[in-house]
């Protein structure tokens, strides 16, 4: 469980206080600066998020419009078991409804079915979910198999991180390469969030990240010496072996994409050293970047589309006007 800032403490019982007022979910996590310190994030009103797992989305969505009809756009109208449809059929399979007034707080809360979170962990089929898990998350509803699911995830990356690393690195360009890799392709960097996002998030939550991927980095690199501030200094093993070896833990799609001699189904690892000679380690980067690409630019693109139906004109521009500002504010935070 990663820690929370003290102040948040309130944002996380009112979101366990919201998930009493939805339908039944068996896995929910909090993410975000209104959980998560954020640099560079002013200390004003926040919208708290959250994501939840369900079993059987068609059913869940007809139990919470019921329950929550005002939470939904037009499109509770057609009912539960077609929200589901719109909610796994389309986009990176999650369903948000957004600008939630709950308590005192402003709440968005997405929806996703627990065997297609369990796919994108493991497959990074959309890295919408599973991208955002990159990173510290608060759990609010755990869920073993989920749980166990989310190291396979952390695994991933961490090998991605140290694929795009020389052989020297230190934690935070680690983390910054974790933490970039949802966002690389996405839509909504180009126009409608801070450029300096992926930096705000590892700066201001560096010990989660550390708590995150320590134990895990240990069986990958060797720790040298703490740099000024406390952040370690790791040196890794680049050599071909050690590349491929760290490919095999990406998952198939990546792999079979950074790695085309190698097939996953048929060969043993006796190919490896056959293989140092072919791969070259800059094409192998090149390739890992392009994938991760195109996974995020066509889930975050067709996610943007479904959520303006999802959430309805109104509710629409409100939302991107305030990422807009948060762009705005970003910028002049650089000029500054």
């Amino acid at each position: 469980q990663q820690p929370v800032m003290s102040q948040a403490l309130p944002a996380v019982r009112t979101l366990h206080a919201l998930l009493d007022s939805l339908a039944p979910s068996a896995y929910a996590i909090a993410y975000g600066s209104g959980i998560f310190a954020q640099k560079a994030v002013k200390a004003k009103p926040v919208m708290l998020d959250c994501v939840l797992a369900v079993d059987d989305a068609g059913a869940w969505h007809e139990e919470n419009i019921q329950r929550n009809p005002s939470h939904y756009s037009a499109l509770r109208l057609l009912g539960g078991k077609e929200v589901g449809k719109i909610q796994t059929d389309y986009g990176a399979r999650v369903y948000y409804n957004t600008l939630i007034p709950f308590e005192n707080s402003t709440v968005k809360y997405g929806v996703i079915a627990v065997a297609d979170l369990l796919r994108d962990l493991h497959e990074w089929e959309t890295l919408y979910i599973s991208g955002r898990m990159h990173k510290p998350v608060y759990t609010l509803r755990p869920h073993t198999g989920i749980a166990a699911a989310q190291q396979h995830n952390l695994h991933s990356a961490l090998a991605a991180g140290l694929l795009m690393l020389p052989a020297t690195f230190n934690e935070r360009e680690l983390f910054m390469q974790i933490a970039g890799l949802s966002y690389t392709g996405d839509l909504r960097m180009m126009a409608g969030e801070n450029p300096d996002k992926v930096r705000n998030i590892v700066d201001g939550s560096f010990v989660g990240f550390q708590e995150l991927y320590g134990p895990l980095l240990s069986g990958h690199a060797h720790r040298l010496a703490d740099a000024a501030g406390g952040t370690a200094q790791y040196e890794q093993d680049c050599s071909m072996t050690g590349r491929v070896r760290l490919a095999r833990m990406l998952p198939a799609r990546i792999e079979a994409a950074v790695m085309p001699q190698l097939d996953n189904a048929s060969k043993s690892r006796r190919v490896i050293a056959s293989l140092t000679a072919a791969l070259d380690r800059e094409q192998l980067t090149q390739a890992l970047r392009r994938e991760v690409r195109d996974i995020v630019l066509q889930s975050s693109t067709t996610q943007t589309l479904k959520g303006i139906v999802t959430a309805g004109a109104s509710k629409t521009l409100r939302y991107a006007g305030e990422k807009l500002t948060k762009m705005w504010d970003g910028y002049r935070a650089r000029r500054a």
